[in-house]
């Protein structure tokens, strides 16, 4: 789900979804993704992402001045984030 309060276009909104949905395919345990976009004065956009996963949510911010380097900030927060839950997971699987 997609809340666009900063006006961005359906065209730049529809490559967003593209972009999240390789991330669902590439880790398994993500159940949904929220995102969150606001403009913070005339240049900055800032978005939001909730990373739905078994446990606690995973929650990413980013800033930027294009939307093109937004995405590429989320985007990359996001696999660290991800691949960080999914080692802590493992650890837990291993002390237990």
């Amino acid at each position: 789900m997609i809340r666009n309060r900063a006006n961005i276009s359906k065209k730049k909104i529809r490559a967003l979804q593209k972009r999240f949905n390789r991330l669902q395919k590439k880790f398994d345990p993500l159940l949904y993704a929220e995102v969150h976009l606001a403009r913070e004065g005339k240049l900055l956009t800032k978005a939001t992402l909730r990373l739905g996963v078994p446990g606690h949510d995973v929650i990413v911010r980013a800033r930027a001045e294009t939307i093109s380097e937004l995405w590429s900030h989320l985007y990359d927060k996001a696999c660290r984030s991800m691949l960080r839950y999914k080692t802590r997971g493992q650890n837990l699987k291993k002390k237990a």
